[in-house]
């Protein structure tokens, strides 16, 4: 056109509505599915959900003979008309399988074969210290398998495979302690040490303890001792066996003595532990009037001596008090008449009444604490009435 001045133009649209795009499946059953696409725009295509058993899908063609692919599946494409695409398929002829170590080392092997035709899988050679290999399974932390060593099985499609392995475990079982079981992992077949029973937390039951392991809860006899070494190649489950300790103090749960059974020795020593039970406190009354008794040795870890303890042990001659004892009470050893002297730890707390009374040749008495100390303790003043000698030697 020829202008003699500026003019404005104006486009004009013409709607052409929606077209279709129509996918054949292009297999044994040629079934087909549509799709309804925006005219004269960029439309994205659907994806395949056709399938074609022996067959891999590789894309779309407007060509139902085509072997090449025109569209890859989901594409967006440029569309302006009508369209008909066909289902480019390739025959599988083989599928792979990949094997992975799944240990420390990660390393892979691959097996080919032919499709959906019978074989056996590659024995495995992967090797995992410690551990036994157990077979197969596509999911990497799997513990337990899908396929064996060298089984036969088909596939159509490619497969991924893990080697599953196996590492023992000993559980140990408090079985009448107190405490949870304690597991212990141990490395296959290889001779390893049995996990201290110190180490695991179990309190063994009171008056009792540990004897050994056993591979029944009503085993006395062990099949293990603390600490052996052993090989296993399955998992272990072992018991805990108890023994009562042997011992002639009768002791309560809060570790005080109440009683003592048989003789007493001439020289009796209170330890500080029956077992595992600390022995805190010699209960009222426990040894009074025992006349074979003539050394006493109280450890420390002692604290306390309660009333009349050890009143009226005619032969008792020598005491040796324990470093830790705090309360000696009311009559403990009085009229001990054979007792020639006593040192007092600096440890004590209270002294009671007539502690040391009418132990008539008790004459030497030393004190480990000062004067002022002394007099804390010794609140009643009589501690030693009817005694040779009724003030103690202090030596600090």
């Amino acid at each position: 056109i020829t202008l003699s001045d500026d003019i404005t133009l104006y486009a004009k649209w013409e709607y052409t509505g929606l077209k279709k795009v129509i996918f054949n499946s292009n297999n044994e059953l040629s079934v087909t599915d549509e799709q309804n696409v925006t005219c004269a725009s960029f439309n994205k295509l659907r994806v395949n959900s056709f399938e074609y058993f022996g067959y891999k899908f590789l894309g779309w063609n407007t060509d139902r003979e085509a072997e090449s692919v025109q569209y890859s599946d989901a594409e967006e494409i440029y569309i302006e008309d009508d369209l008909v695409l066909y289902a480019v398929w390739e025959k599988i002829e083989n599928v792979r399988i990949v094997y992975y170590s799944n240990n420390d080392t990660d390393k892979s092997v691959i097996q080919i074969f032919p499709f959906n035709e019978l074989f056996t899988l590659d024995s495995n050679i992967f090797t995992y210290d410690g551990y036994k290999f157990l077979g197969w399974n596509t999911d990497e932390n799997a513990e337990n398998i899908l396929y064996e060593d060298k089984q036969q099985i088909k596939i159509t499609e490619d497969l991924i495979l893990y080697a599953v392995w196996y590492k023992p475990t000993i559980t140990f079982k408090a079985n009448g302690g107190t405490g949870k079981d304690f597991i212990q992992c141990v490395s296959y077949d290889t001779s390893i040490r049995l996990t201290d029973f110190a180490e695991m937390g179990i309190k063994e039951p009171f008056m009792m303890g540990f004897n050994g392991w056993g591979l029944d809860g009503a085993d006395t006899v062990p099949a293990y001792s603390d600490g052996e070494n052993i090989r296993i190649t399955e998992d272990l489950v072992l018991y805990a066996i108890w023994k009562e300790y042997d011992t002639p103090f009768v002791i309560t749960s809060d570790g005080t003595i109440t009683g003592y059974l048989g003789t007493v020795p001439k020289k009796l020593i209170i330890p500080s532990y029956v077992g595992s039970i600390q022995i805190l406190k010699i209960g009222d009354m426990v040894f009074t009037n025992n006349n074979d008794l003539e050394e006493l040795i109280i450890s420390d870890g002692i604290t306390e001596v309660s009333e009349v303890a050890f009143a009226s042990c005619d032969n008792l001659k020598l005491i040796s008090l324990g470093s830790t004892l705090k309360i000696i009470s009311d009559g403990a050893f009085a009229y001990c008449t054979s007792l020639e002297s006593i040192e007092l730890p600096n440890s004590l707390e209270y002294i009671g009444e007539s502690a040391f009374s009418n132990c008539i040749e008790l004459e030497n008495i030393t004190y480990k604490g000062t004067k002022t100390q002394y007099q804390h303790i010794n609140k009643r003043g009589n501690i030693f009435y009817g005694c040779k000698n009724t003030v103690p030697v202090f030596l600090d």
